[in-house]
């Protein structure tokens, strides 16, 4: 009997510390609760109290002001499509003439690719394997010019002979000499450039 007597004076205990918490809470008095825990003569609110701190401090971040932090900013390309800065590039592997690769880039959102820069030059022979279409062809007066009319500024021409009047770029060749021309009626592989 003695043993079911001392589970029982405990069990009331607990329940009573329970009780108290409780109407505590209710009354909203939460600098009241003084419950002791363990023995150790600190309040229940103490250590909630505590463990939230706890639970903030691992949780927060210091702040950083915007002017110190690079943003890099990832743009989607359409599967099967390149990005390159902020362009995206498509190395169409079907053979057409110079103006029917211009209406498949088109039909795509964009048009032939135009290289204005040595990067971009870089870029599209070191991912290309095969002769492409380039946006670039010769104008009347002889010069060559870009689809949107802007006449070549730097250039990568190879050393063969210049054939037609329609450019192409040969992919894998030496990036500074990789650039030709042939008739536009001939059929090979073309690049697509649209905004990324």
């Amino acid at each position: 009997m003695e043993l079911e007597e001392i589970k029982t004076k405990e069990e009331r205990a607990k329940e009573n510390e329970y009780e108290s918490q409780e109407e505590n809470t209710k009354s909203g008095g939460e600098d009241k609760v003084s419950v002791d825990t363990a023995g150790k003569g600190e309040s229940v609110y103490s250590k909630l109290q505590s463990r939230a701190e706890d639970i903030y401090s691992a949780t927060s971040f210091p702040y950083v002001p915007l002017q110190n932090v690079k943003v890099r900013t990832y743009m989607r390309c359409d599967p099967g499509w390149k990005q390159f800065e902020r362009s995206c590039f498509y190395f169409a592997r079907g053979w057409k003439t110079w103006a029917e690769g211009r209406e498949e880039c088109k039909k795509k959102g964009g048009d032939l690719a135009i290289i204005d820069n040595k990067n971009l030059q870089e870029f599209l022979t070191k991912n290309g394997n095969l002769a492409y279409w380039i946006g670039l062809t010769q104008a009347d007066s002889g010069e060559y010019v870009w689809i949107n009319n802007v006449a070549v500024g730097q250039s990568y021409w190879s050393q063969s002979k210049r054939e037609g009047k329609c450019g192409f770029l040969i992919g894998k060749d030496p990036p500074n000499r990789s650039w030709s021309t042939a008739e536009c009626s001939h059929n090979t592989a073309y690049i697509c450039q649209k905004e990324a």
